[in-house]
């Protein structure tokens, strides 16, 4: 069954609360002001933003309460001839200017490609830093190589975003459900990324009436279409960036690993497909908890659960006015929830 209460239920249960979402502007606003007023980087500065799930609304709460990050982009007009700095040698600037913060000194570590802030227990900030080019394209440091690699964070939220509006919204609550059994059922070494698998499903995205029959359709698309991953050539997954032509957001993840997510994938969505077409409502919650777990809810809270029995005409008001299961008048079967109607002053 569609069971659309539930699935608006678990979507609220697996995402991001109002809590953790103003801790990320907070703690975005502030090292935004810090960054771009610094002594020596503000004459550098041109951009500081939010990347990765976040940025394009398909994060969802950590498994088991665990910490969550934040990615971001800080954009310096450096020139490396100029200025003289190769990737770890800007990479330790920007946190020694950070540094510079007392309250945050002992929270800062630089790592491949950026330097992160920890919030210990709750979530950490990675900051990345890049040099423009002359398009959206930005250059990010990988301090291993000691190079500057290009990638298109901004490209990528865009595309996520249209993707997104041409599904009515679909996308992104799809991402995020497919997000979580990954989190919960694909072990961590054979996972695919959360970039790799956004795209993956934004390839294949079938937007629907319904969040069940868009997981279904967009599961079995997936399905339909994997084995075109595997660059015949090298035997290894590629899956291009629809930001930025020639980079393989595949390239950590090799053939064993892909083998052995596409058995756990096709479990997944023949499980869906049985979940979706059992008719018996009970049965059908069990089969959905079967391939969520217990965060798929089991039962309605009692304001969704009036909500639902309003729509479906099974309600009733009394008369005090009372909305209730069993006595009054019926309440017609209705699917408005709200529309603004606006008039015309004459």
């Amino acid at each position: 069954m569609k069971l659309n209460d539930y699935f608006k239920a678990f979507h609220g249960k697996i995402s991001l609360n109002s809590g953790r979402t103003q801790r990320i502007k907070n703690a975005h606003k502030i090292w935004k002001d810090l960054l771009k007023n610094d002594e020596e980087l503000k004459d550098y500065y041109e951009k500081f933003y939010l990347q990765g799930s976040y940025a394009t609304s398909t994060a969802i709460k950590p498994i088991n309460g665990g910490e969550f990050d934040v990615d971001t982009i800080l954009v310096l007009d450096i020139d490396e001839k100029e200025v003289g700095m190769k990737p770890k040698d800007a990479l330790k600037f920007l946190a020694d200017r950070m540094k510079t913060n007392k309250k945050y000194k002992d929270k800062i570590k630089v790592k491949d490609r950026c330097v992160t802030v920890d919030y210990k227990d709750d979530f950490h900030i990675d900051i990345v830093l890049s040099k423009p080019t002359d398009s959206e394209v930005i250059l990010i440091p990988c301090k291993s190589d000691n190079d500057w690699k290009e990638t298109n964070p901004y490209g990528f939220k865009e595309w996520c975003k249209t993707i997104n509006y041409n599904t009515n919204g679909e996308f992104c609550r799809i991402a995020k459900m497919i997000k979580y059994w990954r989190d919960t059922k694909v072990g961590k070494d054979t996972a695919p990324k959360s970039i790799l698998l956004t795209t993956i499903i934004g390839e294949n995205m079938v937007g629907k009436n319904s969040d069940a029959e868009s997981l279904v359709e967009t599961l079995e698309n997936i399905v339909e279409n994997i084995d075109n991953i595997i660059n015949e050539e090298t035997d290894q997954p590629y899956v291009e960036n629809p930001s930025l032509e020639g980079e393989n957001l595949a390239r950590d993840w090799n053939r064993e690993k892909f083998d052995i997510f596409k058995i756990k994938l096709e479990k997944f969505t023949k499980d869906s497909r049985d979940a979706l077409e059992e008719n018996d409502e009970d049965k059908s919650i069990e089969k959905w908890q079967d391939i969520f777990g217990t965060t798929f809810p089991s039962q309605l809270s009692e304001g969704a659960s009036m909500a639902k029995s309003i729509s479906e005409g099974t309600a009733y008001i009394d008369h005090s006015g009372h909305i209730n299961r069993n006595i009054g008048t019926k309440i017609p079967e209705h699917r408005f929830y709200g529309e603004v109607i606006h008039e015309t002053k004459r």
